[in-house]
């Protein structure tokens, strides 16, 4: 036999082995676990925006993480209100 019907051999017997092994979690739950993940990471960023938006000087969550800040100052004579049309329509 060559080196390559050895390797070719080996590949084959390893893939059998793996056929006969049961699924680990994540084969088993993957599109459950992504789906997770997903939502978790999209509750966090809904927060973050949140902060973001906020007008408070002090943002604390659960007493861990705390954050002092000065928001923006907006003022009535920084908005620009307006009916613009559109020519094109």
């Amino acid at each position: 036999m060559s080196e390559n019907e050895v390797a070719v051999a080996h590949v084959i017997e390893l893939i059998e082995t793996l056929k006969e092994s049961p699924p680990d979690f994540i084969q088993k739950n993957g599109a459950w676990l992504i789906s997770v993940i997903g939502i978790a990471s999209a509750c966090v960023g809904g927060i973050f925006t949140y902060f973001l938006k906020s007008r408070c000087t002090e943002i604390n969550v659960c007493g861990i993480l705390g954050c002092k800040r000065a928001p923006v100052a907006l003022e009535a004579s920084d908005i620009e209100v307006g009916t613009e049309t559109n020519p094109e329509v």
